[in-house]
């Protein structure tokens, strides 16, 4: 495991920690892998929150699947970096735990595929995992758009003779009327072009296809 600790924290053995939160969360197989994949591909980058008792005893805070899964893979080196947090007690020590592991906001599945276009979707399918959120779901809908535009590309080549798509100030418009049945092959790869992107406006999705796609030829 590739530790990752450019400010030069502290380091503590993980095995040492006390698990403060118990049985508060699960851990399915599945993001077990997930876990242990990300920490083997992209290093330990993010440090553990502790709170000391007066014992001097680590308890963790945040980072509990993490040490999980280290201690049962038993993955070395076993030290980690750490932030320490203060609390004058055990309660207040699990109040800190309830409002960090708080999730506030609630990801937007259309602002999440927009956000991670370009990311690689096997990466998305192997490492990440969101409480309400199928990645896997996303990640073969990112897919099926990309495969949709590449048909719906091919169905509105070629354009008929003089109707070729025009650039001007950074708007888009076309030089002589299509015929219907291209129209309705443009509506289509739009469309395509909204779901893989995000964009909302029909203005976007014509500069998006003018500057990826070649149709003229």
């Amino acid at each position: 495991m590739k530790i990752i600790n450019p400010n030069d924290l502290p380091c503590i053995d993980y095995r040492s920690v006390q698990l403060l939160q118990g049985d508060l969360k699960t851990l399915s197989q599945k993001d077990e892998n997930k876990l242990l994949n990300s920490i083997e591909n992209n290093g330990f980058f993010v440090p553990i929150i502790v709170w000391f008792d007066k014992s001097k005893v680590a308890h963790c805070i945040d980072g509990h699947q993490r040490i999980i899964t280290l201690t049962k893979h038993e993955v070395e080196p076993f030290e980690i970096p750490y932030i320490e947090i203060l609390a004058k007690s055990r309660k207040e020590a699990k109040q800190r735990l309830l409002v960090i592991t708080s999730q506030y906001g609630k990801i937007d599945r259309d602002n999440m595929i927009k956000f991670v276009k370009g990311i690689d979707n096997d990466w998305l399918k192997s490492t990440l995992s969101y409480e309400g959120v199928n990645i896997d779901r996303i990640a073969a809908d990112i897919t099926n758009a990309a495969d949709t535009i590449d048909v719906a590309v091919k169905d509105v080549k070629p354009f008929e003779s003089g109707s070729g798509v025009i650039t001007d100030h950074g708007h888009v418009h076309f030089d002589l009327p299509m015929r219907e049945e291209n129209r309705k092959r443009l509506y289509n790869l739009i469309n395509a072009v909204k779901q893989k992107t995000g964009f909302k406006s029909t203005e976007d999705c014509l500069m998006y296809i003018v500057d990826h796609f070649d149709l003229e030829n």
